[in-house]
């Protein structure tokens, strides 16, 4: 690797100390604006390649779960299929690995790349979420009423976060993550 690729990646090899010594940190100390930011960020672009995974597998190893190990024939649509690749590629690139395709901090400046996720990149894997919680909820999998209501409630805070407008949120079960209490038109802003 030559000089200058290794000079414009040390920013990322950087930033990947420094969040994890911020993860680290947040075990007894709350994070400044700018770290919580980041994490939100990474969390959401890593959750998606999980369940880009899981929903549409790309070389699954013998220990992955898949959709269809729940809902047999269970497949994304062509376009959310097109958004994946992009959407898996990224998160890869960006976020998964240390790589030296990153976005500097630079670039992201001069505005020849943005780091930002928006929201609207990400509906192809909400909708295919979603899509799937509604037919986990009509399959022989659902078997206690607790399991029932907190998959309605995902299915449920899928569909308020991909339509902003809706406001009116579903109750959340007792114990189920509390992230899925929290989706307002202020948390979705960050993307």
């Amino acid at each position: 690797m030559n000089a200058d690729t290794l000079a414009k990646a040390k920013e990322h090899v950087l930033y990947e100390l420094a969040a994890f010594v911020g993860a680290l940190r947040l075990r007894d100390n709350p994070p400044t604006v700018q770290e919580a930011k980041n994490f939100v960020i990474e969390c959401v672009a890593l959750h998606a390649r999980n369940l880009i995974g899981f929903l549409s597998p790309r070389s699954p190893q013998p220990d992955d779960l898949l959709a269809t190990h729940y809902v047999v024939g269970f497949a994304p649509n062509a376009t959310e299929q097109a958004a994946f690749s992009q959407i898996w590629r990224r998160a890869n690139k960006e976020i998964a690995h240390l790589t030296t395709e990153r976005v500097t901090d630079a670039e992201h400046a001069s505005g020849t790349v943005s780091k930002a996720w928006p929201l609207k990149d990400l509906v192809p894997v909400i909708e295919c979420s979603r899509r799937f919680a509604e037919q986990m909820l009509a399959s022989a999998h659902i078997t206690t009423a607790s399991e029932r209501a907190n998959w309605e409630a995902v299915r449920d805070a899928l569909d308020r976060i991909a339509a902003p407008s809706n406001t009116q949120p579903a109750p959340v079960p007792t114990g189920l993550a509390p992230a899925l209490a929290e989706t307002s038109p202020t948390t979705k802003s960050k993307f």
